[in-house]
């Protein structure tokens, strides 16, 4: 989870990289207009990156770079601004220049298809094809109104194309390296960063508007994939929790009206008063992971951990009387006095105390840690060979291990310390510790297919389960259960402990995800 090694480049930022087809070399253009190429896996180490060369100085940044064999010539094709250059990899020189548009056009991105056209995307809102053989201009098509800033290669050997105008078109490829442009396809709001085509023919595209989209046509097929922000949201009694880049906000929710509390099952509460602030406090680094209980606020930066008790009113600091460990945390959960953390191979336990921060005992597991869950006698840890292992959390010892077919999306205890899990399939498993077997199979059928299980709930004789847009009530004794279809893009759903029957949930809509957007790109409607 940490860097491992970093290495200069020549003269400026890195603008853009590129892997040659056997992953030997990686070739970066800079600020400065140098192309600097590293070798990797050179050496006794297979993960040992060194240095190579640096191609011949060119006049401009290099803002985007490809790797090209043909025949037994190693080219890199890179595109600056006003041109695309072809490099000779062996003699560092560049052999053909290419004039795109005006001098003040900029090539944005790059894309060569195994015949040797080479396609780019500029700022004029062009994506041209280019006959890489005698570097002239096949066709030149103005589909964009604004930036291409993106290119991929689509299932039938055409081109993908976005940008700052978010409509994705597709080229088809036609007689005589001939291309034809296909119909827009309207998916996303603001500007378009990332394309890149799945095996599977699945189109998946990503930009300012915050949303992953995975696209399939024919069928026309669009699927959203909403932030994921759980482990930004931590609920504890009637208290929330909210982690930012560098701040952490403590809020109290507000008193419900006496008589809702009457209502039948699945009523939203009136509030008798709003939600307080209670405090904010502000790291000097970027916060990567958090956890939170009553009394105690725990987070840790890529460097280190800090360690906070609270109350309404104050926070002291607690100082930490442990030697740090190296290595950025994975993952953290707080039960009671206790915080179990993970990082890469290493599971610690740490005993929280007022006094100051102990290490209680660390284990080094075999393959890397993918999850955790912990409960206030036990937690589990998943790794990545598919192996589960149960520990007392007091000694570490263990109590259980056993194997799974698959990866789960959430581990959890319950009240009875039964180990629950969810698959991506929408199964839930009970896996009973004592037995040491698999006592329950659940499916939730109430799940669209594409979207993940996003959390398990236990409350007194209910499992409830939730993805971003849906909440299932399930009655253990009874197996019934009610659906929930009122929220969308929900973060948390808790119960309230101290409040009889309250449960708090945090969703964040779409429209507010927009509001927080800058202004899309103004593209001109009929009749508008």
């Amino acid at each position: 989870g940490t860097i491992k090694k970093s290495y200069a480049v020549t003269s400026g930022a890195a603008w853009c990289l590129d892997f040659d087809d056997s992953l030997t070399y990686a070739a970066i253009g800079t600020e400065e207009g140098y192309v600097c190429i590293f070798r990797l896996g050179d050496g006794l180490l297979e993960d040992e990156v060194n240095f190579d060369r640096t191609l011949v100085k060119s006049e401009s940044r290099i803002l985007c770079i490809k790797w090209f064999k043909k025949q037994k010539t190693q080219l890199l094709i890179t595109g600056s601004i006003g041109t695309i250059k072809f490099w000779n990899y062996d003699t560092r020189q560049c052999v053909e220049v290419i004039k795109v548009g005006s001098e003040t056009t900029i090539v944005w991105c790059l894309y060569v298809l195994r015949d040797f056209v080479i396609v780019s995307g500029d700022s004029n809102g062009c994506t041209s094809f280019w006959d890489g053989n005698s570097a002239t201009l096949l066709k030149s098509y103005k589909q964009h109104k604004a930036d291409v800033l993106c290119l991929c290669e689509s299932r039938t050997g055409g081109i993908f194309s976005s940008g700052v105008d978010p409509v994705i078109i597709e080229f088809k490829p036609t007689t005589n390296s001939r291309f034809v442009p296909g119909d827009p396809l309207h998916i996303h709001t603001h500007d378009v960063r990332a394309l890149t085509l799945h095996p599977s023919g699945w189109l998946y595209s990503g930009g300012i508007d915050v949303y992953l989209i995975k696209s399939f046509y024919p069928p026309k097929t669009v699927v959203r994939y909403s932030p994921y922000f759980a482990d930004n949201v931590h609920i504890c009694e009637d208290l929330l929790m909210f982690q930012y880049n560098r701040t952490i906000e403590i809020w109290k929710l507000g008193s419900t009206e006496e008589n809702d509390l009457a209502e039948k099952e699945g009523t939203r509460l009136s509030l008798a008063n709003n939600a307080v602030k209670l405090l904010e406090f502000n790291a000097k680094k970027t916060i990567q992971k958090s956890a939170f209980s009553k009394e105690w606020i725990v987070y840790s930066t890529f460097e280190d951990l800090r360690f906070f008790t609270f109350s309404p009113n104050n926070i002291e600091k607690v100082p930490i009387l442990f030697e740090p460990f190296s290595g950025t945390v994975d993952q953290m959960e707080i039960c009671d006095t206790f915080l179990v953390l993970s990082t890469g191979l290493l599971v610690c336990v740490l005993q929280l105390d007022m006094s100051g921060i102990v290490s209680l005992y660390s284990k080094t597991m075999k393959s890397r840690v993918n999850k955790i869950c912990s409960s206030a006698e036990q937690f589990a840890v998943k790794t990545a060979d598919e192996n589960v292992s149960v520990f007392t959390i007091k000694n570490g010892e263990m109590i259980a291990t056993f194997r799974i077919d698959f990866s789960p999306l959430i581990m959890k205890f319950n009240m009875k310390n039964e180990l629950w899990l969810a698959s991506s399939d929408h199964r839930l498993l009970n896996y009973n510790i004592r037995k040491n077997r698999i006592e329950d199979c659940l499916r939730i059928n109430e799940f669209d297919v594409f979207t993940p299980t996003r959390d398990i709930i236990f409350f007194n004789h209910y499992l409830i389960v939730h993805n971003e847009n849906v909440v299932v009530f399930m009655n253990t004794n009874t197996k019934k259960k009610k659906t929930c279809l009122r929220y969308r893009h929900i973060i948390k759903l808790a119960s309230i402990e101290n409040r009889k029957n309250e449960f708090a949930l945090v969703e964040l809509t779409p429209e507010f995800i927009f509001k927080k957007l800058p202004d899309a790109f103004f593209r001109k409607k009929f009749g508008t």
